[in-house]
Formats: C-alpha cells, structure tokens, sequence
C-alpha cells in the first residue's frame, strides 16, 4: 500500500518527482547515510532507465561534494582519526599513488560507506578526476543492481495488484 501511496505522489510531481529523487539521493551521499536502499527505492520508483538517469548523477555529485567537504571543511578530523593507524598511512600511500584504480577498488569492495569514503578520498588528497571517473566506473555494477532490484519489486508488485484486481472484478 504504502509503495503505491509513494509511487502515485512522485507520478503526480512529474519533472519534479525525478528532481527530488536526484535531490534525495545526493543528500543521502553528502551526509553519509546507507545509499543502497535508495538506490532500490528509485528502481521501483523510476523503473530502471529513468532511474539510472537520477540515481548515478546524483550521487556522483554527491560524492563529489563529500570529496571536497572531505579536502577543506572536514580535512583536519578525517586526517586525525587516521594518524594514529599506521596500516591506514600505507594505504593511504597507495591510494596516492594509484588514485584513480584504487577509487574503482574501494567502490567496488566498500570497506568504509559511501559517504565516509568520500571524504576520506578528499582528505587524503585524491584529484577530483580520479574521484570522478573511478566512482563512475566503481559504482556501476552497484547501482545497475539495486536498480533492476527496484524495478522488479515494483513490476512484481503491479502483478500482484492486477491479479488482486482481477480477482475482485471476477
């Protein structure tokens, strides 16, 4: 029920339903909460198609944004609860180093949430391009997956619905 209530709201909204998914996506990132189930949640809101064209932009701004939250604003306590870890300066080293496939392998492995990967990528110094195209690249398969996850709930759903329907008329 509450799915349906859901859906009629953002058909109702029309260009602006996308806009405030991208919307919610891209704060969900900044403020480093759980992005999966809303990556689902825009599948079964969106479809598949329509959703990749809100999910994945919005959360590469998203990560964009934490990156450079992460390299000023957050830069000195990110920094700090790093320090006194030494396994965590070489891998910083690396990532330095290997930037761009190193951002492909924490998005595809995620040892730390999104978000807090963000900045931690900012903090450390990893170029924006890097950013970029390694969390392009590294999100992908994930937001591919979660939204063919949600288009599928949904088209189940709807056939449930119709045949409840069916069964009511008949």
């Amino acid at each position: 029920e509450w799915i349906q209530s859901l859906s009629n709201t953002v058909a109702e909204m029309g260009a602006w339903g996308p806009i405030w998914g991208g919307t919610i996506i891209f704060l969900v990132c900044v403020c480093m909460l759980p992005l999966f189930p809303c990556i689902v949640a825009g599948g079964v809101l969106f479809g598949f198609g329509q959703g990749l064209l809100v999910v994945l932009p919005a959360a590469l701004l998203g990560a964009l944004t934490s990156a450079l939250l992460g390299r000023s604003v957050l830069r000195k306590s990110v920094l700090e609860s790093m320090s006194d870890r030494p396994r965590w300066n070489a891998v910083v080293k690396r990532f330095r180093e290997r930037g761009f496939f190193l951002v492909i392998l924490a998005r595809c492995v995620p040892a730390l949430p999104f978000g807090m990967q963000n900045c931690a990528l900012g903090a450390i110094g990893i170029g924006l391009p890097a950013v970029f195209w390694g969390t392009i690249v590294g999100i992908s398969p994930g937001v591919i997956s979660g939204l063919y996850i949600g288009s599928a709930i949904e088209d189940v759903r709807q056939m449930q619905s119709g045949m409840a329907q069916a069964n009511h008329d008949g």
